[in-house]
């Protein structure tokens, strides 16, 4: 049984930094657009290409869409431990799919001793994560 997701990405409009969600265009090494479907056209929107993330397919415990670059809790080890934050995650992409690296939260006093460790991140468990904002608009939520 394989899995569908839909594809999409999202990314900061290049003129004004509003987000804007659809398909990905890559014209050139500098140059990507966000596709969108209006009626029986596309509109195209060139965004900073830094900014660009892909839809992982899985919705947080509150139903929001999760893209590459968001920033994920848990309330669980190692993200809390007796009330005070310690992690955060980061949604990335590496060589197995997606998944959600650890990093320090800014106002933990933990060592670090799981920074840059993956956390389990699948259907299975992307309901027990929030998405508490992403690394280009909150990256002061990192370390």
């Amino acid at each position: 049984m394989t899995m569908e997701r839909e594809i999409k990405f999202r990314g900061k409009r290049a003129d004004n930094g509003e987000w804007v969600y659809g398909y990905y265009a890559k014209l050139s090494a500098t140059e990507g657009y966000i596709l969108t479907r209006n009626m029986d056209w596309f509109n195209t929107t060139k965004v900073d290409m830094s900014t660009i993330g892909q839809y992982t397919g899985l919705k947080d415990r509150n139903g929001k869409e999760i893209y590459e670059g968001d920033i994920i809790v848990a309330d669980r080890y190692p993200f809390f431990d007796d009330g005070k934050p310690n992690y955060v995650a980061v949604v990335e992409w590496n060589d197995c799919g997606f998944g959600a690296f650890y990093e320090l939260h800014k106002d933990s006093d933990a060592k670090g001793i799981s920074v840059g460790c993956p956390c389990d991140f699948d259907s299975d468990t992307a309901n027990r994560y929030r998405a508490i904002g992403n690394i280009h608009d909150n990256p002061e939520m990192l370390k």
